[in-house]
């Protein structure tokens, strides 16, 4: 069976921005299999992550 992409509501975005040399990063949307999450792999020094936007983390999203 074929997944189904997402819906334009339940897209996954990731906001960046950096305050005193700490990077910020905003997480919206559903964290599933469609969610591009490599940037994850490429951080490095600190790092605050905001999940406040985050509405659904799958049991795919949660392996990612």
């Amino acid at each position: 069976m074929m997944a189904i992409p997402p819906l334009e509501a339940e897209l996954f975005t990731v906001e960046r921005h950096e305050t005193d040399g700490v990077m910020h990063l905003t997480l919206e949307g559903v964290i599933d299999e469609f969610a591009d999450v490599s940037f994850f792999a490429h951080l490095h020094g600190r790092t605050v992550i905001h999940l406040r936007g985050v509405r659904r983390i799958n049991s795919f999203g949660v392996r990612l």
